[in-house]
């Protein structure tokens, strides 16, 4: 069922990378491939790779669906078409709205326009708590996608950071509420359910 879902959010995200994706995702199932052979394909695994491969070595086994969890993270960031952000703030002021004008112009839509000097000005940045403006960021951004007919899609996986894309409503749909195991896709708005749904996961 995880693959399933988690093949299906990925089909929807990587677009028209997806047949790549399933060619690499191939290749890290081939029991065969070398890992040095691996990583010469796929340069981008250079550094998480040969640690799985230790991790294997002493009696840890990867599934299919941990697998292809690791191979689809990497991958989609590696293409620029997913960003992470730690739930403490950016790294740098305006990182988010980088990564999401890098995504649109990968999907090529255009008309998303944003001001984070304006933004900040209309908040009271001393009473906002460590944590609290990048929620207050990701509302007012999404409410700007809507504008142009595209979504904020999260990534939850019960971590402390946030791996976000964007996608037109209608692809947004799609995907919106997918859930399995402890993931799920959700939006701004239904994140809060996400977060309902594994406090009862964790009490089974």
């Amino acid at each position: 069922m995880q693959q399933s879902k988690l093949l299906q959010f990925a089909e929807v995200c990587l677009s028209t990378y997806y047949a790549e994706f399933k060619l690499l995702l191939d290749d890290a199932q081939n029991k065969k491939i070398t890992t040095s052979d691996f990583i010469k394909k796929y340069p981008m695994f250079e550094h998480v790779w040969a640690d799985l491969k230790e991790v294997e070595a002493v009696g840890v086994s990867f599934g299919d669906d941990e697998l292809l969890f690791i191979v689809f993270l990497i991958f989609a960031e590696n293409k620029k078409l997913m960003f992470q952000v730690n739930w403490s703030g950016e790294e740098e002021n305006g990182d988010i709205v980088k990564f999401i004008k890098q995504i649109l112009e990968l999907r090529n839509i255009a008309g998303f326009e944003w001001d984070t000097e304006e933004f900040n000005a209309s908040l009271d940045l001393k009473k906002i708590g460590r944590g609290d403006y990048i929620p207050i960021l990701f509302k007012a951004v999404d409410q700007k996608l809507q504008k142009i007919g595209c979504r904020l899609a999260f990534f939850c996986m019960g971590d402390k950071s946030y791996n976000f894309t964007v996608l037109n409503e209608a692809d947004f749909n799609k995907v919106h509420r997918l859930a399995w195991a402890c993931y799920g896709i959700y939006g701004v708005d239904s994140m809060n359910e996400y977060e309902d749904r594994r406090e009862e996961m964790m009490k089974e």
